[in-house]
């Protein structure tokens, strides 16, 4: 097969596949939230830079993240670019935030992705 035919292949696989897959091997923090900025679903990579257990986030705010001294006069939800991040053993943890959405099942949701790690060009 050619790489336009193995392209084609992959793409009979479902998009529900697909997404699953990238969200389980992401490197960087994914959070899916819903319209009120409730977490509905995050991955490991998440659950390890931030320190809690999966039922510890999920039908919480996104914005209940951000580092408790950084609280105070924020909304919910963060704006993209640089901020601080509050870990669950109250460390805080330097991140870019990054937002997408998307469309499920005709409702919209989005895409948190917080970078954690310092990246270089190279």
């Amino acid at each position: 097969m050619d790489r336009r035919a193995d392209a084609i292949s992959d793409a009979d696989l479902s998009t529900a596949e697909l997404a699953c897959a990238v969200f389980a091997m992401a490197g960087d923090s994914l959070f899916a939230i819903d319209r009120y900025a409730m977490v509905c679903a995050l991955d490991r990579a998440a659950i390890s830079s931030f320190g809690y257990a999966r039922a510890e986030r999920v039908g919480r705010t996104v914005g209940s993240l951000m580092a408790e001294r950084l609280v105070d006069g924020h909304a919910v939800t963060w704006p993209p670019g640089a901020g601080v991040g509050g870990r669950k053993d109250a460390s805080s943890v330097p991140l870019h935030q990054s937002m997408g959405v998307f469309e499920l099942n005709g409702r919209r949701m989005f895409v948190a992705i917080f970078q954690t790690s310092v990246r270089t060009a190279t």
